[in-house]
């Protein structure tokens, strides 16, 4: 894997943090109150300090932060299951459609759980947080709604009190703009998210994920413990229905590590969930219980059972969040949120200052400050100054008492300020935070690949998750960047402004700092709870930020000095102020808990729906339905006076004819009860769908007209007709007809009707829908008379009597004849193809045509229908064996005929036999068969069927789209296909799948499935088997480095010949090579090996091309290529990575004797490869050489020049005593540290 060599051990190569940034717990526990170390710094402190950069992370520094201190605490024992359905803490099951939305639904889907216990109808809108994730202002700006994000990118949105809005704001399904200003966005949201918390998996030691690891198992706990504690967890995985995928378990499990592409959320787990339940056996138990956002339609009622074990889950993180009234202005200035992880030394701190500086919008009180933690148990000290003087200098102001504690894991988190300080509109004040703790990269920060202004190309691989490099980039960091906002210091005195030394390096920048500022109106007064349905007994607390008194009143009743926290008992409504502030009231109404069905999931048939829960609200089941399940996500317990049911069990009930209603009653401890009542009804659509309608007991049929309210009925046994008029609503029917009115109960959609007339007669009609033709069918009068007129033609004679009988789905004709003979016709569902006593199939509309023909010509017959060609038979001169040749299958099967005057009969070589009558001329014939379904071949070959040349469908398509990529060097993948008849077909390129709704076509081509011939759509011939290729353009002659930007592949070289189409491929980790030929026109190129090729994008970059594809696996895959020198294919010569590993390796030891060592080596991106030697009994890189591949000389850490290849010796003598010397002092160290 390529991470192994690369992402461990540069301190050239930026790291990201480990999936997504996330929070800690606020550790109020861990603050106390003291004077800042660094409150006496001077303003003159930043005077002479020469500018630094800071230095990004290497990975491997995570090796001693993967075990999060959080995963210790073990306060209860840990269920062996939980279900947070069962605690009426899982929201509705969304269905994010055709949009690349997955990680919207997770994230705002984990929001909602942890709100439900207060706000249990709580429903967030993330199509208002997918736009603003796509926005020119906050987000990409170049990419469409639901193209992709993860929970990095909405972290960034969410923290900065942006996206979390209700439902209602912005409906999923409708497009939402917005012209708002920052300051009214922040306004809307009804959440600010606090604190994320990472879950991280990935064992930096090893460089993978290892599911039998005391880290795997430490975390494994933690997950299940903030299920237990009412979190839902966001997890990002491979989420397919496909071989991993148990479609009756609804279980996944991936044995690979093959990339996540969507996110889902943990609701709940089973540690005995049986292993077997996957397709295939990840040898434990144990799963957990995740909802999706693809419908109730899909999975076990849209919720999936994920292997604990499953080794392609990426990201998990669970949030804290407050209601938005909790404070009302954030300081910020890093809308990209944070994404990189840095040191200001190179090698990492122990100690590092980092401040923000701000300008008051308003007057008021920094009350809570929000930064990200990057190495878990940091000690921090944080200080506000007020009124700073030097821009320059951010402690050049007044310090205010400063905050301390601990921090106990990576990411997101807000701390409460020891004491609220004052700021006043205008004032520049800064925020300072000391981080402290062992040897690592403190500071966190934005951080973006450096495109230097240009586009970086995003590959669309992946519709549901994007890495977020692709959406952070330079245009993005800029927009909020700028001097004297972020600065970094090594001592708290010498500063320096993160934007001087943003641009470092020339792969990467850097941007804001994530410390923000969270405060309270000056005068403002603060409940402790915002919820708006409070439990008896709930104390409700008053503060204001100013610390002074506060004044409140009940029910607009007297003010009063708050001194205690008020209780609540019954519905009541707030009012309080500031003392000196008596016209800036607060208000506040709450009214009381109930006990309540939160959502609740319908299953009838086969409909899933959710029930409106209000108050005598209906629920529509469907026509055919003998069976109702209600399954309610509530709080408490539902009763119905006999069956006591919790959230999310099953009630079941069965269903007759007519409405019925189901009373319900939601009742809790110390909550009042609810009473539903949900009258349960039958669909039923306004008018019945213009056709033709038949019993199902066949007796009649109804043809409704278009107009919705008339129509008539025939009775088969009779032929009479009725006309008439009908109204239908609310599952009432009543129709008129001539001197009648009949009233009933009627349930209907547009295929299927029941009708129960009031009087309960016997004739309950039962009807489906057979199509919009008038009446397909003949009455038994009908029959006879066409029966009689058949008999007449054939004989010659009129019949003696001509009866009809029906007997269920069949009517019986029976005809008497004058000789005495009978002959009976069977007519099934009323239609005029009939079976003779003979087995032969007649038809009584069509005696036969004597036509001179009595045989098929033997050769080649086209079969097509009304819908278009079928399909090619051979009929052989022997009159009994053919062949069914599919075009569309490109396979041939034997079969066997007989004909017989018009009787045609045919046996496929899989058993069925297909009658038909059967007129035939010489180079044509049509059939009928029993179903009236009417055939025409059509002679057009006297091959045999092994001689028989014709194209394939696939053999077109293919045709066409090697043309195509001859011509443009481009892949489509949508290809049309119009088959005209058996000759021809047209095919349109399609640039968009159909399911986008958003298809053009692109030229046609009609060919001829026989010859071969195309001609475009102007008429002009196509030789699709010599197309024309347009000229290419090509790579500069000479070797090429190929650094792995996606890290799905590897670092390596290309030659390319420069004059025409041959290259080859230099894989640097092992130096094999690959030879192919590649050609590119206008940005698009293939590249053409023996196994295959490749379609790929070209785009210029400041020095070099960002070479970009595709995999199979849709894997997305992105090169940069630089050029380094014109030289001969023969001429190529470099040091593969194992290569230098071990020449490392060997120069270390050298120098340092033997030990436990081990090498990784990676590209630096900048033409060097840099080996890290790793010393594994500690843990710790000790050594790293950056040396040039091409000749194995560089330098090591210290800027010492090294040469890899030729290691300088005196003796041999020489050599012998430095192994002899270094092995002893190595087995010295074992042996002292014994004692």
């Amino acid at each position: 894997m390529k991470m192994k060599k690369t992402i461990a051990l540069l301190s050239g190569l930026v790291m990201t943090l480990p999936y997504t940034p996330c929070a800690a717990f606020a550790a109020d526990e861990n603050t106390e109150n003291e004077v800042s170390d660094t409150a006496e710094i001077t303003e003159e402190a930043n005077e002479d300090t020469e500018v630094q950069h800071l230095y990004p992370s290497p990975t491997s520094i995570q090796a001693d932060i993967a075990v999060s201190t959080e995963t210790e605490k073990d306060d209860y024992e840990l269920p062996s299951k939980f279900d947070l359905r069962t605690k009426g803490l899982v929201s509705s099951v969304k269905n994010q459609g055709g949009y690349g939305t997955c990680w919207a639904h997770a994230m705002l889907g984990s929001l909602e759980t942890d709100r439900m216990a207060e706000d249990p109808h709580i429903d967030l809108s993330e199509r208002y947080l997918g736009t603003y994730m796509v926005s020119e202002e906050y987000g990409d700006g170049s990419i469409e709604f639901g193209s992709g994000a993860n929970a990095g990118d909405a972290l960034g949105l969410l923290t900065n009190w942006i996206g979390a809005v209700s439902e209602a704001a912005a409906p999923y399904d409708e497009e939402y703009t917005s012209d708002l200003s920052r300051k009214e966005l922040q306004q809307q949201s009804v959440l600010h998210v606090t604190d994320a918390h990472c879950i991280d998996f990935y064992d930096h030691t090893t460089y993978e994920r290892i599911t039998d690891s005391d880290l795997f198992y430490a975390n494994l706990n933690t997950a299940k413990r903030a299920v237990c504690e009412g979190h839902a967890i966001y997890l990002s995985m491979r989420f397919s229905e496909d071989e991993s995928y148990n479609y009756f378990n609804s279980a996944i499990y991936n044995e690979s590590s093959c990339g996540s592409d969507h996110a889902v959320i943990i609701v709940g787990y089973d540690d005995d969930y049986p292993a077997d339940n996957f397709n295939t056996s990840p040898g434990k138990n144990g799963a957990w219980l995740v909802k999706n956002s693809w419908g109730v339609d899909r999975g076990d009622n849209g919720f999936y059972w994920v292997s604990y074990y499953d080794n392609s889950i990426d990201e998990m993180q669970f949030f804290e969040e407050e209601r938005a009234e909790m404070h009302d202005h954030l300081y910020s200035y890093d809308d990209c949120g944070v994404s990189g992880q840095f040191g200001i030394s190179e090698d990492g701190d122990t100690c590092t200052y980092i401040s923000n500086e701000y300008t008051a919008e308003e007057n008021g009180f920094i009350t809570d400050v929000m930064l990200n933690c990057c190495v878990p148990d940091d000690e921090y000290e944080i200080t506000v100054y007020t009124g700073v003087t030097d821009a320059d200098v951010p402690t050049s102001g007044e310090a205010h008492t400063a905050t301390t504690g601990t921090l106990d894991h990576i990411g997101y988190q807000t701390i409460t300020l020891a004491e609220p300080v004052h700021i006043g509109e205008g004032e520049t004040f800064a925020v300072v935070a000391k981080i402290n703790g062992t040897q690592g990269y403190h500071i966190a920060c934005e951080f973006s690949y450096n495109n230097h202004g240009e586009p970086l190309y995003n590959s669309d691989f992946n519709n549901n998750l994007t890495n977020s490099s692709m959406l952070v980039n330079e245009e993005r960091i800029m927009k909020t960047f700028g001097d004297n906002q972020s600065f970094f210091s090594s001592d708290g005195q010498n500063w320096t402004d993160l934007y001087e030394s943003y641009d470092y390096d020339s792969e990467y920048l850097t941007g804001n700092l994530c410390l923000r500022a969270m405060t309270c109106d000056e005068g403002a007064v603060h409940f402790s709870t915002y919820s708006d349905a409070l439990a008896p007994g709930t104390e409700i607390s008053l503060s204001c930020a100013d610390g002074k008194d506060i004044y409140y009143s009940v029910d607009n009743g007297d003010y009063q000095l708050y001194t205690a926290p008020v209780s609540f008992q019954k519905d009541m409504t707030i009012s309080a102020y500031a003392e000196g502030n008596e016209d800036n009231v607060f208000s506040k109404h709450y009214s009381e808990k109930h006990a309540e069905i939160i959502n609740m999931l319908a299953i009838s048939g086969l409909d899933k729906f959710y029930v409106d829960i209000d108050n005598g609200a209906d629920i529509i089941i469907p026509v055919g339905a003998d069976e109702l399940t209600l399954l309610p996500t509530m709080t408490g317990t539902l009763t119905d006076g006999e069956n006591v049911t919790g959230s999310y069990e099953e009630r079941t009930y069965k269903c007759g004819a007519y409405p019925f209603s189901i009373k319900l009653t939601a009742q809790q401890e110390g909550l009042k009860t609810t009473e539903y009542t949900f009258n349960v009804k039958r669909e039923c659509a306004d008018s019945f769908t213009n056709g033709t309608w038949v019993l199902r007991n066949a007796a009649a049929w109804y043809y409704f007209n278009e107009d919705g309210r008339t129509g008539y009925c025939i009775d088969r046994i009779t032929g009479e007709r009725t006309d008439f008029s009908y109204t239908m609503a609310d599952n009432e029917l009543t129709v008129a007809s001539e001197g009648s009115v009949r009233k009933g109960m009627v349930a209907s959609n547009n295929n299927t009707a029941s009708i129960i007339w009031d009087n309960k007669e016997t004739d309950t009609l039962d009807l489906w829908y057979e199509g919009e033709e008038n009446v397909p069918f003949y009455s038994n009068p009908q029959l006879c008379e066409f029966a009689k007129k058949y008999v007449t033609k054939v004989t010659g004679k009129a019949p003696i009597s001509v009866e009809a009988s029906y007997e269920r789905y069949e009517v019986i004709i029976n005809v008497k004849l004058e000789n005495g003979k009978e002959i009976n016709y069977h007519s099934y569902n009323g239609g005029l193809l009939c079976i003779d006593d003979n087995n032969n199939l007649i038809d009584l509309e069509n005696v036969p045509q004597d036509t001179g023909v009595t045989s098929f010509r033997q050769g080649i017959w086209s079969v097509s229908n009304q819908a278009g060609f079928l399909y090619y038979i051979y009929f052989d001169a022997n009159g009994k064996d053919c062949t069914i040749i599919d075009p569309y299958s490109d396979t041939k099967h034997p079969a066997q005929f007989s004909l017989v005057n018009d009787q045609l009969q045919i046996t496929y070589d899989y058993g069925y036999t297909e009658k038909k009558i059967v007129t035939i001329w010489e180079d044509k014939a049509v059939t009928k068969d029993i179903h009236n379904m009417t055939t025409e071949l059509e002679y057009i070959s006297d091959a045999a069927p092994e001689t028989f040349n014709y194209l394939s469908n696939d053999k077109i398509m293919q045709l066409v789209s090697d043309y195509y990529e001859a011509m443009t060097c481009k892949r489509n993948k949508y290809i049309d296909m119009e088959i005209t008849d058996g000759r021809y077909v047209i095919l349109h390129y399609v640039d968009k799948p159909y399911y986008l709704d958003q298809m053009s076509v692109i030229p046609f081509y009609r060919i001829d499935r026989l010859t071969g011939e195309c001609t475009d759509e102007n008429g002009e011939k196509i030789d699709l088997y010599n197309p024309v290729m347009a000229e290419s353009e090509h790579f500069a002659k000479g070797l090429w480095r190929c650094d792995d930007l996606s890290g799905t592949g590897s670092d390596g070289y290309f030659w390319f010949s420069g004059n025409d189409e041959t290259a080859v491929y230099y894989d640097a980790q092992f130096g094999t090579d690959l030879e192919f030929s590649c050609r590119f026109i206008d940005g698009y190129g293939i590249a053409y090996f023996n196994s295959g090729k490749i379609f790929f994008r070209t785009q210029e970059a400041e020095d070099g091309i960002i070479l970009t594809w595709t995999d199979d696996a849709d894997d997305g895959h992105t090169l940069k290529l630089t050029y380094i020198q014109n030289t001969e294919r023969n001429s190529v010569k470099f040091y593969s990575y194992e290569q230098l590993e071990e020449m490392a390796l060997n120069d270390f030891i050298s120098k340092n004797g033997e030990g436990n060592y081990r090498a990784f080596a990676g590209s630096d991106f900048k033409g060097n490869v840099c080996v890290s030697i790793r010393d594994e009994n500690e843990g710790v890189f000790v050594e790293t050489y950056t040396v040039d591949p091409m000749d194995g000389t560089g330098h090591n850490e210290n800027g010492e020049y090294v040469d890899l290849v030729h290691t300088k010796t005196t003796s041999v003598c020489d050599v012998i005593l430095n192994l002899f010397i270094n092995s002893l002092r190595y087995w010295l160290d074992i042996i002292s540290s014994l004692f």
